[in-house]
């Protein structure tokens, strides 16, 4: 039974008593955390209490349909263990903080995790109109190969501008460390900051190509042609480290495939378990390869004995020590710079350039930067309160994916409930993240809307012509 169709004291119930479970998880697991939290491995009962707590209320609304399994506040829960507790699930981890640093942070996540919760379920789903005109839309085969076509001109784009048109160099740069390439940026951009944007347009191309082959068959010609743009675009951008990127793409294909089959067979759960098992090991290749670059063979490939994922819980952690006992909270200067993000310097050359408090250079550690999550950006704000409310926020934001989900199967196309999905996955480690694949969203619909406006003139031209004439006569 959907949510939306539950009796109000039911869903007031509903939503209460998961609420709550959230809230006593958090307390067991804080109780929980051992006096001595140095040893590897101190950490992880209580951090499995923790996650199973944000997750048990998720668990009696899913069925065997994609679309139950991957609801909007799924998805942000899953992030938010992601991209804080994986370290410390794996029982290898060792956080060098205070026990109250790691109370306040787990209190911190439980307060994101309640805010996800109640934002997707309290109240009635949003509906963006121009966003959901595009997803209710159908594509045929040879519209969704121009759509690819075009986000693969638009996305290599940059990467060849940058190389002055030069393929070899291209090719040679792919072997290079992230930092010695031609399409490497300074941190504050100029004019060709517009030439760098283009490269969002890439992150449809492996989703695209998935929707081609599950449209068009695996077999096609242009579903391999698909495949060669998406493997030169994961290249580009897997050579430049970024390994949020290059799983966004690929999450979004696999979501895609997903949404389409629905329903889950046995198969079908090992292929999306190893296709999560192979994004894994290639993100790990990633992170080990990305200071030296692929080319470099004495580089050892890493023992897959633990996955590192940002080192967060430790940031934020850290973080916790300085806020608000010897650094204040900076307002909304994060909130703003997340904001104004996507405004091009050279349009406002003072924009802000950081969101007024820097971990690392708060730690002394010079040229470098520290994720600190969502959850920590907006603690930096204003504290917990600023967590629950910005948590309130994505929660509505999960509540555009629900809606999609409860139209009518085959209305909707799989593509944007994936790219919604991977906007919030990838949103919960960073504000500033849910703005820049907020242009990946905006991408997908101006492609789909300019390929059927081109599509609908060319049959109005060709219903207006005469019977028996042709353009060429």
């Amino acid at each position: 039974m959907q949510l939306s169709s539950e009796p109000g004291v039911a869903r007031v119930l509903h939503v209460g008593v998961g609420a709550l479970v959230m809230a006593a998880g958090v307390i067991g697991a804080s109780l929980s955390i051992p006096d001595d939290i140095t040893p590897p491995g101190a950490l992880t009962f209580a951090s499995y209490l923790l996650a199973i707590s944000l997750a048990a209320p998720l668990l009696p609304s899913m069925r065997n349909d994609t679309r139950s399994l991957l609801r909007g506040e799924n998805v942000l829960i899953a992030a938010l263990v992601y991209w804080t507790l994986s370290e410390l699930l794996q029982g290898r981890y060792a956080a060098d903080l205070s026990r109250d640093a790691v109370v306040r942070e787990f209190f911190m996540i439980g307060t994101a995790g309640i805010g996800f919760w109640l934002g997707a379920n309290a109240w009635r789903p949003m509906a963006p109109k121009f966003l959901f005109r595009e997803a209710m839309q159908p594509l045929g085969v040879p519209a969704i190969f121009a759509v690819l076509v075009l986000a693969f001109v638009l996305g290599i784009w940059d990467f060849f501008y940058r190389a002055d048109f030069d393929l070899d160099t291209m090719v040679m740069a792919l072997g290079n460390d992230r930092w010695n390439t031609p399409w490497q940026r300074e941190s504050l951009g100029d004019w060709s900051a517009f030439s760098y944007h283009l490269q969002y347009f890439g992150y449809l191309v492996p989703p695209l190509t998935v929707l081609l082959a599950l449209r068009a068959g695996a077999r096609r010609t242009v579903t391999w042609i698909g495949l060669c743009m998406s493997v030169t675009i994961l290249a580009f951008h897997a050579q430049g480290g970024g390994r949020r990127i290059v799983g966004a793409m690929i999450l979004a294909g696999l979501f895609c495939w997903l949404i389409d089959t629905r329903r889950l067979t046995f198969l079908r759960a090992l292929a999306t378990l190893v296709a999560v098992g192979a994004l894994v090991a290639l993100l790990q290749v990633m992170l080990v390869y990305r200071g030296v670059g692929f080319g470099d063979s004495s580089a050892v490939l890493p023992e897959f004995d633990q996955v590192f994922v940002d080192d967060n819980f430790l940031r934020i952690g850290q973080m916790l020590e300085f806020v608000p006992e010897t650094r204040p909270f900076v307002g909304w200067q994060y909130v703003t710079y997340a904001l104004v993000r996507p405004i091009p310097r050279m349009l406002w050359p003072d924009k802000p350039i950081d969101g007024g408090f820097e971990l690392a250079e708060e730690l002394g550690i010079p040229d470098t930067s520290f994720a600190l999550t969502m959850a920590g950006e907006l603690y930096v704000s204003f504290g917990y309160i600023a967590v629950f409310l910005g948590a309130l926020v994505y929660g509505r934001f999960a509540t555009m994916v629900n809606a999609l989900f409860e139209k009518p199967p085959g209305a909707v196309n799989p593509l944007f409930p994936s790219l919604m999905l991977v906007w919030l996955f990838v949103g919960v480690r960073s504000m500033l993240e849910i703005m820049l694949m907020g242009y990946v969203l905006l991408a997908m619909t101006l492609l789909s809307a300019m390929v059927r406006h081109v599509a609908s003139l060319r049959r109005g031209a060709s219903l207006s012509q005469p019977p028996g004439t042709s353009r060429t006569s």
